[in-house]
């Protein structure tokens, strides 16, 4: 009898033991499935390429170059690549980030020739498609290249009042054609009217503005002979231009003006605020 006793006794500390096992919190469940950590990818790459998408940048320091003032390069990236404007002729390339690294390759551009601007074209993208790295400090955006810094900034929207526009083309077919004159055109809006040089003669013509419609008046000027028949040609050309316009817009620092149809006339620089 005593030793039945004692394994009934010894059974019942087993029990005893494993039931205080099942009740101590954090104790292991039977079932219960092993939790696992998830990598969390890192985001610091795609964070600063979506800053760089959608904001447009304009040169302000290229290091051992001064910049065109009526010439300025521009940059912008989207998901399709690289593409800007030299100053004369729009770019478009292949834009590849890895990290702060960077390859541009692929640089192709349409064939417009500007007076006085080709030199800097042609530096600009040599320049531009030797970028190793950039940097991006606030609104401030630096390409590390090969033969020095190129530093961007968004450029401040010009407005229609307030600024000196210069001429930056006429169209000609599809086609903006700008030629060495072109530089000696310009336009400021203030106080009803478009005045400026037409290239040789002061001209002048009231306007009025509904929306991005531009009502301008006949156009008149002064009448002075320029002994340059090619100076009196463009001349000639930008008054009866002038004369259809009915339309405009302003993106960055282009004016665009066009007829009644939405038919591109010609384009604007601005060359400085004055408000």
């Amino acid at each position: 009898m005593t030793k039945v006793r004692m394994i009934s006794k010894g059974i019942w500390l087993m029990v005893l033991l494993l039931l205080v096992v099942a009740c101590t919190p954090g104790a292991a469940q039977p079932n219960e499935p092993e939790e696992t950590e998830t990598a969390v990818p890192n985001q610091s790459e795609t964070s600063l390429l979506d800053q760089l998408i959608g904001t447009d940048w304009n040169l302000v320091e290229w290091e051992g170059m001064t910049i065109l003032p009526d010439a300025v390069p521009t940059l912008a990236i989207d998901e399709s690549g690289l593409r800007g404007t030299t100053g004369c002729n729009s770019y478009f390339g292949s834009f590849v980030l890895d990290g702060t690294a960077v390859a541009i390759s692929e640089v192709g551009m349409t064939e417009m020739w500007c007076e006085g601007v080709m030199e800097q074209e042609q530096a600009f993208l040599q320049v531009l498609q030797t970028a190793e790295s950039l940097t991006l400090n606030e609104n401030r955006l630096t390409l590390h290249t090969a033969e020095g810094d190129l530093i961007f900034e968004p450029p401040t929207e010009a407005t229609l009042t307030g600024t000196l526009w210069v001429l930056g083309g006429i169209a000609q077919g599809d086609a903006v054609v700008n030629t060495w004159i072109d530089n000696d055109i310009t336009a400021e809006f203030k106080e009803g009217h478009m005045a400026g040089s037409a290239g040789c003669n002061s001209y002048s013509a009231p306007y009025e503005v509904e929306g991005m419609n531009l009502t301008l008046g006949q156009a008149v000027s002064t009448l002075m002979a320029c002994e340059d028949e090619e100076r009196n040609q463009r001349e000639s050309e930008f008054l009866t231009a002038l004369a259809t316009v009915a339309q405009y817009e302003i993106q960055r620092n282009t004016l665009t003006l066009s007829d009644a149809e939405g038919q591109l006339l010609m384009t604007f620089q601005a060359r400085e605020n004055q408000a």
